[in-house]
């Protein structure tokens, strides 16, 4: 249901969730440099979408591995 996107390499959360602000799914945009990252995260995080290839994720004091080690594109899920 939370969902954090930490999409360096490509700027391209605001396409891919332009219909999850008005759904249940709630994106949360993490290490971003515009408006978004004044939004505060009252939740925990579900999941965390990202383009960052590596193992785990820290992210408030939680860890969150990636479980598409193995994705041959661009994005990767990380779950607690």
């Amino acid at each position: 249901k939370n969902v954090g996107l930490d999409l360096k390499k490509h700027e391209m959360e605001y396409q891919l969730f332009l219909n999850a602000y008005q759904n249940d799914v709630k994106p949360y945009h993490l290490n971003v440099h515009d408006i978004a990252k004044s939004i505060n995260l009252d939740d925990d995080l579900d999941v965390i979408v990202s383009t960052t290839r590596k193992d785990s994720i820290v992210y408030n004091k939680q860890i969150y591995y990636n479980s598409t080690p193995n994705a041959d594109g661009y994005l990767f899920l990380f779950e607690k």
